[in-house]
């Protein structure tokens, strides 16, 4: 159950979720309880399950859409919450970076021809 404890309530069902699914109470691929069944078994508003929903989505801890199911994703082989690099993953990543690399290229570009028309 959440306290009144300080720490905002929507943390504190996070951390519950966590640590949930680092002891295996939540197995990766599972289907976390809906909206109304985390409202009545937590004591929470739905405003509260989206908050930290939004922070275990960020953290890699869950997967899923509003209105649809979300599932646990898993823990990674050190035992860390979250995203394990998979090679979809990683690649996914050099692409988002290479695009990044692209796009800072275009914006140097662009203040040295800017710095020229200004000088």
């Amino acid at each position: 159950m959440i306290e009144p404890n300080g720490i905002p309530a929507y943390q504190q069902l996070a951390e519950l979720i966590r640590r949930q699914v680092r002891t295996g109470v939540l197995a990766p691929g599972a289907a976390l309880p809906s909206m109304s069944q985390l409202m009545k078994q937590y004591g929470v508003s739905n405003s509260v399950i989206n908050s930290a929903m939004h922070i275990l989505k960020s953290e890699g801890v869950v997967r899923g859409q509003q209105g649809k199911a979300v599932y646990v994703v898993g823990m990674s082989p050190d035992g860390a919450v979250g995203r394990t690099a998979t090679p979809a993953y990683v690649q996914d990543l050099e692409h988002r970076m290479e695009q990044l690399g692209r796009r800072v290229e275009e914006l140097e570009r662009w203040r040295t021809g800017m710095a020229d028309v200004l000088a």
